[in-house]
């Protein structure tokens, strides 16, 4: 896993931008909120801090916790006490925590949720009078401009707003690939990412997004040789990761779906999990829409490695839990629409 240092700019001191491991060597601000763009690396920003409070973490000190903020509001909803405060907490891995014990929560999927969970998260967890230990959440910029205006009692609670710079592509995309590229053996990487900058064609622009470079990355290992039509934008982007994801995945013989059944499950699993907004769904539920078994999309990784999933033993089915990036879900969403107006649908 490679992690790159971003430059994250507080908004509540006046400090000039800065690399997060440098403003965390200044600054001992408990409860934080990172913001940023679609795919600007916040989930990775937050893994990074996450990592770095676990390795240091010593007896006596707020456990560092990750975790999802649909999976907090599950806990709430299955604990009607306290929050957290309870043996055996079912948090990814199996943990047990003692009632005296203090977090560090690291909430990721600020964006995943129902506007008001969201919120109910912050008030629960930043609020300064809570007993919980330092939070800290990341969040789409303008989800967290629409939930809390500048006035709102919220933006008083958090220590500081770190909003992360886009990538400069020498300083910042350009490490990345090179790092990549020398990780996968695959200097061919490195070297039609430099030809595709030099002819331009929207490419440069790309390189500004952290996740967008990192479907390049995958794009490129695989063909060097695709051109700069691939990379005229977003849009052009993900259609050519998904259709080479694709086509790559069920050439491996993983999978007994077709191309066209692959696309459908995706597209329906991500406008279940959209309007749910946050809440797992059964892989019996997308079975049952496109008419394909269960056992078939499980055993494709075509279809499951793109995904979060688990096995929930009590409805004796597998759950798809969220897209490995939510950029994805609103990919596949985005397809779903446009294939119902050029299918002449009425219903979206």
């Amino acid at each position: 896993e490679l992690l790159i240092d971003p430059t994250v700019r507080p908004q509540k001191k006046p400090l000039p931008a800065v690399t997060l491991s440098g403003w965390r060597a200044q600054d001992d601000a408990k409860r934080i909120v990172i913001l940023g763009s679609a795919g600007a690396g916040k989930s990775t920003a937050l893994r990074k801090l996450y990592l770095e409070y676990q390795k240091e973490w010593t007896i006596g000190e707020p456990v560092p916790l990750m975790i999802h903020a649909a999976d907090l509001l599950s806990i709430l909803e299955a604990n009607k006490g306290p929050m957290l405060d309870i043996y055996g907490a079912p948090i990814g891995r199996s943990l047990v925590l003692r009632d005296s014990e203090r977090f560090y929560l690291f909430v990721d999927g600020m964006d995943e949720v129902e506007p008001n969970s969201a919120r109910m998260i912050f008030e629960r967890f930043i609020l300064p009078k809570q007993k919980y230990g330092p939070t800290i959440v990341c969040c789409r910029t303008a989800t967290y401009e629409e939930l809390f205006s500048t006035s709102d009692a919220v933006s008083s609670w958090v220590d500081e707003c770190l909003v992360l710079e886009s990538w400069d592509p020498e300083r910042d995309a350009f490490k990345f690939i090179n790092s990549c590229a020398s990780k996968f053996h695959a200097p061919h990487i490195a070297e039609a990412s430099r030809k595709l900058a030099a002819d331009d064609g929207g490419f440069s622009s790309l390189l500004r997004t952290p996740f967008y470079c990192v479907l390049i990355v995958v794009i490129l290992l695989y063909d060097s040789t695709v051109g700069r039509e691939v990379f005229l934008n977003s849009y052009t982007l993900y259609l050519h990761f998904y259709k080479s994801w694709a086509t790559r995945e069920l050439h491996r013989g993983t999978s007994t779906l077709s191309y066209s059944v692959l696309q459908r499950a995706h597209w329906e699993l991500a406008c279940i999990l959209y309007q749910r907004r946050g809440r797992a769904v059964t892989f019996a539920e997308v079975s049952e829409i496109i008419g394909h078994p269960e056992d078939d999309m499980r055993r494709s990784s075509a279809f499951r490695d793109l995904i979060l999933i688990e096995q929930d033993r009590l409805l004796e089915s597998w759950l798809a839990k969220r897209f490995l990036h939510e950029t994805l879900l609103e990919f596949f969403v985005a397809r779903a629409i446009l294939d119902s107006i050029e299918q002449g649908g009425l219903t979206l």
